[in-house]
């Protein structure tokens, strides 16, 4: 997960940290924009003793000092912009204002959550009644009386209708674990008059009970409502529970009977809405929904009909707002967010760009995120993308695209999973970067001992060096990278298909041989230039001039380095992407062109 703090802007300097808590002993780049024009890069590597945490942040070393080259004007003012490099997710954004002006204040920080005691004390009598969200004319009440690792218990009732016996969910970490009737005897609920029978309480167990060691939020809500029922929304903290503050009331002008979305382009458009301090809940409160069934809700989602009904039909009594939530925080949702948002809005061009690893993807990746709104593989994976984020990215990218003519794709994406998805469109632009395979492992070898290179200079291997000195057999690692360890690691990583991928170009390109590799690039007019050419066609194909580079390593190795017998297994391990390699570096050259399209290539045959 994406984590960082900009602590602060002037005329001279960025300062703050950034990390990825998935590799805590590891370092990330951010990009500094100034008046919406990229200025530079800066690693996330000073360290910051108030930043140590085994567990999330390693040993601290994320810090952020970028100082601006020369120094921001003083007559103008400057919008100053940071985001992460790899997914372009926010940072910071700050206004430095001219001298002559007072320049604004620091954002107000979020409020903490407030501490409680081990277990939510009982409330001695009925509490007022909380809002019911968006049904009119109808006015639930309820309190959650305790919470503790083991359960919880509470009360729920409607205001309006004495008779009427609702039912709770239950969420552990916005998913539903329960869905729970309200019909226990409440002695209190019964003196008060003002409920029936007074049964309406409600319990719960935890099987297994809660983890006593990190965080775990737990919501109860109104199931016909979605809404919190009173005290109804905490967090464990290494077993001690916390009341979560509720999010800020909507404001009286914001519409709060929305009707739930019916397609897939009316689920986006109603994500555009999400506001990360209300969350996923408040933005579900705010729909009205009426005899909605199972099937018109899944369809709202992915555009198609369920197989099946089982599952979301196993709690009982079908709550759409319920079923809703589960699907937008499914793993299918997320996986398959590309497809499901290019079909959305089938108005816009798709530029789908085929990023193959070394060949300037995460260049060209920067360029376009800057000027078009753009969808990426990260976002659909939920190892990298967290379903707050995920929500916070869509929500960005729909208010993108209402101004946006197109809508790019990249990320690491196979050629031919676009093709199974049927994405490409004649009407849309597909391109890709290729560079020579033998040179591209070897900037792949380059890179692994440039992260060697730093970890052993920091004295600490971070997880995922640690697992290639154990993938390679190195032991333990070196002072020094020595000519001797550069050898050693080159050599055990050429023999490695997790590191070095045989035939790299072919398989991102929809796996084959290079014949068929032209074949299918004719077929879907894929647009190829390579990273000689790759600067000039940026400026002449898409009028974006740069003569950037990202993500560069140090250059350890070289091919004329390279022993007899590495040199041979490499070319053994690369034929195929050189004949294509080959046959596309001649046209280019033949040609005098800067990329060759669909009908450059139809009936070339390899050599």
């Amino acid at each position: 997960m994406l984590l960082g703090h900009i602590d602060l802007v002037d005329r001279y300097t960025v300062r703050g940290w950034a990390a990825d808590t998935d590799r805590p002993y590891g370092t990330v780049e951010v990009a500094v924009f100034v008046d919406g024009q990229v200025i530079g890069l800066a690693r996330a590597d000073q360290a910051r003793d108030d930043l140590k945490d085994p567990a999330t942040l390693g040993s601290g070393v994320h810090g952020i000092h970028y100082k601006f080259d020369p120094p921001l004007s003083v007559l103008q003012d400057h919008d100053v912009v940071v985001r992460f490099a790899e997914g372009g997710r926010l940072l910071g954004q700050w206004r430095v204002a001219r001298e002559s002006e007072v320049p604004p204040s620091h954002p107000k920080p979020v409020a903490p959550a407030v501490e409680m005691p081990d277990a939510l004390p009982s409330s001695p009598a009925p509490l007022a009644s909380g809002g019911s969200g968006a049904l009119v004319g109808r006015v639930l009440a309820g309190h959650l009386d305790e919470c503790a690792r083991n359960g919880l218990k509470g009360w729920a009732a409607s205001e309006t209708d004495p008779n009427e016996v609702l039912d709770v969910s239950v969420f552990v970490n916005d998913r539903k674990i329960a869905q729970v009737t309200c019909d226990k005897p409440r002695e209190d609920l019964a003196a008060s008059g003002l409920h029936g029978d007074g049964a309406r309480g409600f319990t719960y167990r935890f099987d297994p009970p809660l983890s006593a060691n990190g965080e775990t939020r737990v919501t109860v809500v109104h199931a016909s409502t979605g809404l919190p029922v009173i005290k109804g929304d905490v967090r464990f903290v290494n077993g001690k529970v916390q009341r979560v503050e509720a999010a800020a009331a909507l404001a009286e002008d914001e519409p709060r009977l929305l009707a739930p979305p019916s397609n897939p382009r009316g689920l986006f458009e109603w994500l555009g809405l999400y506001d990360e301090q209300g969350g996923l809940a408040q933005l579900l409160s705010r729909l009205e929904f009426a005899n909605e069934r199972p099937e018109q809700i899944h369809y709202a989602v992915f555009g198609t009909h369920p197989q099946t009904l089982d599952d979301v039909l196993r709690w009982g009594r079908y709550y759409p707002r319920d079923h809703l939530s589960e699907m937008l925080l499914s793993e299918a949702f997320q996986v398959g967010l590309v497809p499901l948002f290019l079909r959305a809005f089938p108005e816009k061009r798709r530029l789908i760009f085929v990023h193959i690893p070394k060949c300037a993807g995460t260049d060209l990746s920067f360029h376009f995120r800057a000027r078009h709104a753009s969808i990426d593989r990260y976002l659909t994976d939920p190892a990298w993308t967290s379903k707050p984020d995920m929500l916070r990215r869509i929500a960005r990218v729909v208010a993108h695209v209402r101004t946006s003519d197109s809508i790019f794709v990249h990320g690491h994406i196979n050629l031919a999973d676009h093709i199974a998805a049927d994405v490409i469109r004649p009407t849309d632009r597909v391109f890709t970067v290729i560079r020579d395979p033998v040179m591209a492992a070897i900037s792949q070898i380059n890179y692994v001992l440039t992260r060697f290179d730093e970890d052993i200079a920091s004295g600490q291997l971070r997880p995922d060096t640690a697992e290639w000195s154990r993938a390679l057999d190195l032991g333990t690692a070196p002072t020094v990278v020595s000519a001797a360890f550069v050898k050693r690691v080159t050599s055990a990583a050429l023999r490695n298909e997790d590191m070095i991928v045989p035939n790299s170009l072919c398989l991102w390109l929809g796996a084959g041989g290079a014949q068929a590799v032209v074949d299918r690039l004719a077929t879907y007019d894929v647009e190829v230039t390579d990273v000689a050419r790759y600067n000039p066609w940026l400026r002449a194909a898409w009028k974006i001039d740069a003569q950037t580079r990202w993500n560069k390593s140090k250059k350890f190795v070289s091919l004329q380095e390279l022993p007899t017998d590495d040199v041979g297994h490499l070319n053994s391990i690369t034929r195929e992407d050189q004949r294509l390699y080959r046959s596309i570096e001649g046209l280019l050259t033949a040609s005098g062109k800067l990329s060759l399209t669909g009908d450059d290539l139809r009936r070339v045959v390899v050599a």
